[in-house]
């Protein structure tokens, strides 16, 4: 529950090889989050890590999302867009 409900929080880049895991729970209820970048050596998403996150699209490096994450980590379906490479801005392949 890191960033429970920190609702002026609006966007967030993990840069590679950084962070390997997202808590159950990190960013909800984060309402203004608009945009986030995992790269792919984020290994395991917790359980509703995005819940409540409305506004949320979610840009993943990986093709497909890791069989690792929790089945439940995307809760409220947000848009995922996969395949994007992060060069100090979003570049979809």
């Amino acid at each position: 529950m890191a960033f429970d409900g920190c609702s002026l929080l609006t966007t967030i880049t993990i840069k590679s090889a950084v962070l390997a895991n997202i808590g159950s729970f990190a960013f909800r209820n984060c309402s203004s989050l608009s945009e986030i970048f995992i790269p792919s050596t984020v290994t395991q998403i917790g359980e509703c890590a995005f819940n409540g996150c409305s506004s949320l699209t979610i840009n993943i490096a990986a093709s497909e999302v890791p069989s690792t994450w929790d089945p439940n980590w995307n809760v409220d379906n947000r848009p995922v867009n996969k395949d994007v490479k992060f060069e100090g801005k979003y570049v979809h392949v």
